[in-house]
């Protein structure tokens, strides 16, 4: 099975997630996952007997898990292309939508089942220039749509009822305090945010993505912000947690650089095997620490 994909450009390689379910130590049973997002990671380490927890202050993160992952069935109540005034009709959220492609996503928002918010979140991103989740592609159509949303519920089938026991948090990693962490895991798989410029992608980009496939508009998506200022702080509070194992995904083309990051991870493990793996104009790296 390949790792589950979203759809949005910057994600991860398969070779990444692949390298990951390959080289980490094989009596692995407690996962702990700070940064889920699209649940890459997650599909592939997922097998019987791991016990996984995750956390991500995304509601596009609840609905991969909850409906698909930990999902028995699909389900859905969407049958037909309808359109009502919504998020996006309202806030045309994506630069050049047209109004019938937008009344289509506020109508799946409304009546849609978790599971048809995930195959709503992957149609969304393709019908967007490139899949930056930016500007909407001028071929895109509610018909062009609706055929990406109909196809994606097949595509999700795959990863129904992963071999795994689940349980995830829809917030902070940061606000949680409890007897998980302070038991400390057997891995700690960090994926964190990147910095482009002065402050990461993630916190800017993805608060509209989130509105429009279902989360409540109202209920103010608040994310951590990361800046150059504060990253290494934030790791070094992230690495708080016990874990005999640390895997770190990172690249090139941000800040810190990838031989800073090092630095710091090198206080806090021993360095057993990286790998380096060519994606676009950019190079992503996994590395691997022993932390007992």
């Amino acid at each position: 099975m390949k790792p589950y994909r979203m759809g949005f450009v910057g994600a991860s390689t398969d070779e990444v997630c692949y390298w990951l379910r390959d080289n980490i130590p094989k009596d692995i049973e407690t996962i702990a996952i700070p940064f889920l997002g699209s649940g890459r990671s997650l599909s592939i380490l997922a097998t019987n007997g791991r016990i996984i927890e995750s956390w991500d202050q995304q509601y596009l993160s609840r609905v991969i898990v909850e409906g698909i992952f930990q999902a028995t069935e699909p389900t859905g109540n969407v049958t037909e292309p309808k359109m009502q005034k919504g998020y996006v009709y309202e806030t045309r959220c994506f630069p050049g939508i047209d109004e019938r492609s937008a009344g289509l996503i506020d109508y799946i928002a409304a009546h849609g089942t978790l599971y048809e918010h995930a195959a709503l979140t992957t149609a969304i991103i393709r019908s967007t220039f490139r899949g930056r989740i930016a500007e909407w592609d001028e071929n895109s159509t509610a018909t062009t749509l609706w055929e990406k949303f109909q196809k994606r519920l097949g595509v999700q089938l795959e990863y129904l009822n992963l071999p795994a026991e689940f349980t995830h948090h829809e917030g902070n990693f940061y606000d949680y305090d409890h007897v998980g962490r302070i038991k400390g895991y057997d891995l700690l798989v960090v994926d964190p945010p990147k910095i482009i410029s002065s402050a990461d992608i993630y916190s800017t980009t993805f608060a509209k993505l989130n509105y429009a496939i279902g989360a409540d508009p109202g209920s103010a998506i608040s994310f951590d912000k990361w800046t150059k200022y504060d990253y290494f702080g934030k790791v070094r509070k992230l690495l708080e947690t016990k874990s005999k194992y640390l895997t770190f995904e990172y690249t090139t083309g941000v800040q810190p650089t990838v031989d800073e990051i090092k630095v710091l991870l090198d206080q806090y493990g021993e360095l057993m095997v990286e790998t380096r793996t060519k994606h676009r104009n950019r190079y992503d790296y996994v590395l691997l620490y022993d932390r007992r």
